[in-house]
């Protein structure tokens, strides 16, 4: 049961990402980052299952994930003038966490070990925690300056989706941090994140997708 609800899980991303490659001509540009990380979610859960089978083992796709997953996150609230006068900051948390991550995995020595079980996790706690926190402030932003309703409104489901996905994974590899925690109360608190992942991928980010406004035209070519 627990094995179906993490396959269906992993590929609930994908109603999202087809649509988002229909869409991803016409979109508005300002999107397109958010477009760029459900391809690249897609193509990493392909990447989980097919190592899963042919060496039981994928934890080096996670351990680079989370560089991905902070990034584009990142350059998607840049995109959307969240960093605007702030460029020195957006820097400093893209710096912090990619230093975090070559720190954790020199002392761990795990670049490229595929046995190694910790999977950064101090780095991934703290990139969580960054996007949940700017998911907060940016969600701030548009309830205060956007017009469109908040249901239909990209932005809002994205930033709903990324605080809800974010702050759980952190959580979760906090929880991981220690040793004495066991498998069956691991099991408690990672089942609920399978449903919740689906309920983020099948109606925030779907929703968010087909709610992306087009891109804009030039007047002179009409």
């Amino acid at each position: 049961m627990q094995l179906d609800i993490w396959y269906l899980s992993s590929y609930s991303i994908l109603p999202a990402t087809l649509l988002g490659m229909v869409r991803y001509k016409n979109s508005d540009k300002s999107y397109h980052p958010f477009l760029w990380l459900l391809f690249v979610g897609l193509i990493a859960e392909c990447l989980n299952i097919i190592l899963a089978h042919l060496i039981h083992n994928n934890l080096i796709v996670h351990r680079y994930m989370i560089l991905l997953e902070f990034g584009i996150p990142m350059y998607q609230f840049k995109v959307w003038g969240l960093f605007y006068k702030k460029r020195q900051l957006y820097w400093s948390f893209l710096a912090l966490i990619l230093i975090s991550w070559l720190v954790e995995s020199i002392i761990n020595n795990n670049i490229f070990d595929l046995h190694f079980i910790g999977v950064n996790i101090y780095t991934k706690s703290l990139s969580a925690f960054l996007i949940g926190i700017l998911s907060i402030h940016q969600l701030n932003k548009v309830v205060l300056t956007e017009k469109a309703a908040l249901f239909t409104n990209s932005k809002f489901l994205i930033c709903c989706g990324f605080l809800i996905s974010f702050i759980y994974l952190m959580f979760q590899s906090i929880f991981q941090l220690y040793e004495s925690t066991s498998n069956e109360f691991l099991n408690k608190i990672i089942v609920p994140f399978a449903y919740g992942n689906i309920f983020v991928n099948v109606f925030l980010f779907l929703g968010a997708v087909y709610f992306i406004p087009k891109k804009k035209r030039n007047l002179w070519l009409l």
